[in-house]
Order: C-alpha cells, then sequence, then structure tokens
C-alpha cells in the first residue's frame, strides 16, 4: 500500500495516500479520543506491514496507555474494526457483556455484536460493559467517524468564464454506507436498509451515488 504516516505534535496524525499510475495524491487528518505519543511499522507473519501506535487515553478521569494496532479491512462484515481502542471476543455460546477491565468506568462505547452496530454503551468500575443483546462476536470501543470533502475546482489559467458545479459523484467501494451532503445542509444516506430484514446488519456493497448541488 502506498501510505506514508507522519505524527503530529498536537498527538494527531496525518496519512498521506498515494496512487501512483493515477497520480493522485491527498492527505487524511486522523484524530481520536486521546493523543497519539509514538507510532511504528512492523511485517508480520504474513509479510505485510502493520501499524501500531501508543496511545494516551483518559478512562475514568486517569491517563492511561494502549498500545493500539491499525486493523486491516476485511469483507466479512462481523468482524470489521470500526471502534478505536478495540476489543473482540467470540464465543461458541451467546453472550450479553464484555469484560474489558482497561476501560472501567468508560464512557460512550459503542460495540458491533454479530454485525448489528450497539450505540451508548458504559462500562461499569470492574470493566464490565453490558451489550444489551446476545451474541457470538462483539467488537467493543470508542466511536470514529469519516469526514470526506470535495477539492477546489482547479481551471486551467487563462480560464475566464464562470463554472458551477451542479452535481458530485461519491464512489462506494465495499462499503456499509453513510451520509452525504453539503455543508450547513441536511445530510442524505447514500446505502439505506432495504437489502437486509429489520434489525440485522447492512451488507457490505459498491456504487456510484450522485448528489445534486443546489
Amino acid at each position: 500500500d502506498n501510505f506514508l504516516f507522519a505524527l503530529m505534535s498536537d498527538g494527531t496524525f496525518r496519512i498521506l495516500n498515494y496512487i501512483p499510475n493515477e497520480n493522485i495524491r491527498g492527505w487524511t487528518y486522523c484524530d481520536t479520543l486521546g493523543t497519539v505519543e509514538d507510532f511504528a511499522i512492523a511485517t508480520n507473519d504474513e509479510n505485510k506491514d502493520v501499524v501500531y501506535f501508543l496511545v494516551k487515553r483518559k478512562i475514568g478521569g486517569m491517563d492511561k496507555y494502549f498500545v493500539e494496532v491499525l486493523e486491516e479491512n476485511t469483507e466479512d462484515v462481523v468482524s470489521q474494526f470500526f471502534v478505536d481502542c478495540g476489543i473482540k471476543v467470540t464465543s461458541e455460546t451467546k453472550f450479553n457483556s464484555v469484560s474489558y477491565p482497561e476501560l472501567a468506568n468508560a464512557t460512550g462505547l459503542v460495540a458491533l455484536c454479530d454485525g448489528g452496530v450497539v450505540n451508548n454503551l458504559s462500562a461499569n468500575s470492574e470493566g464490565l460493559i453490558s451489550l444489551g443483546v446476545e451474541c457470538n462476536t462483539a467488537i467493543v470501543g470508542f466511536p470514529f467517524t469519516y469526514k470526506m470533502q470535495t477539492l477546489p475546482l482547479n481551471l486551467r489559467e487563462g480560464f475566464k468564464a464562470l463554472k458551477g458545479v451542479i452535481k458530485a459523484s461519491i464512489i462506494f467501494l465495499k462499503s456499509r454506507g453513510g451520509l452525504v451532503g453539503q455543508e450547513n445542509c441536511d445530510k442524505y444516506e447514500f446505502i439505506q436498509n432495504r437489502q437486509s430484514n429489520l434489525g440485522s446488519y447492512l451488507p457490505l456493497q459498491s456504487g456510484v451515488y450522485i448528489l445534486t448541488i443546489n
């Protein structure tokens, strides 16, 4: 993968994504509920690069340090890590709670339970997190969001005619969807829950969403 990681002095980091054959490059701003103190890249047994972060987080009023890994993307919806500082628990028998002592007294947690999202969770003083549902696989941690912004128009020098943008195409690949719209305007789901039963998770989808710009 053509990624360059840069640690910033404010505890955030940046990722440069470069696609040589398309001559496309772009920076991504990355933040978390804490500060990134350091990071390292190591090669695993499958000869793949793995990125590790040393993150300081304030949990229950106390500063705690975590070594966290940038999880590789997977097409298995049940196993996707949509959380920061996450833990994955699997069992052949269904369960409805997870023990994560390092997150004792933490609030604002989310979980992916057999692929379904459960919001607004918290851990008690011993780190026990009640999921509110039964499942065989749970991934629990802090939520994060992606925010994308289109680049400004780059017209060739000397081009005087006024140009207006009337639509934008959002290309998504193996995605569960999200919200899209203009700044300070209503946002719309570009993947809606039409292909799965009520209460089940959204399958991964690919396609193009056309956003009309007013």
